[in-house]
């Protein structure tokens, strides 16, 4: 009875800590895949300045930009994003 009772109690223990890891791993993956955008570097000059700069942002399919596109800069308190020029 006392060897049982042992084998079942760490069988027990091993099984809730090995959930909980999984059940974290699980969380984990679940919230990158919901947070998770494509996004895209880019680099554009100021025509005035020719100051240089780089912004990420995410990815829009309604916007397409090219190289040598003339673009906008539109900045908000806690970000930047490059639009196309209209």
């Amino acid at each position: 009875m006392l060897g049982s009772g042992l084998g079942e109690g760490r069988s027990g223990i091993i099984g809730t800590i090995t959930g909980a890891v999984n059940g974290g791993i699980t969380g984990v993956v679940a919230d990158e895949a919901a947070h998770h955008r494509d996004g895209l570097e880019i680099p554009y000059r100021m025509e005035k300045t020719g100051e240089e700069f780089v912004t990420a942002q995410a990815r829009k399919d309604s916007e397409s930009l090219k190289v040598g596109q003339r673009v906008r800069i539109v900045e908000s308190e806690d970000s930047t994003r490059v639009v196309p020029a209209e």
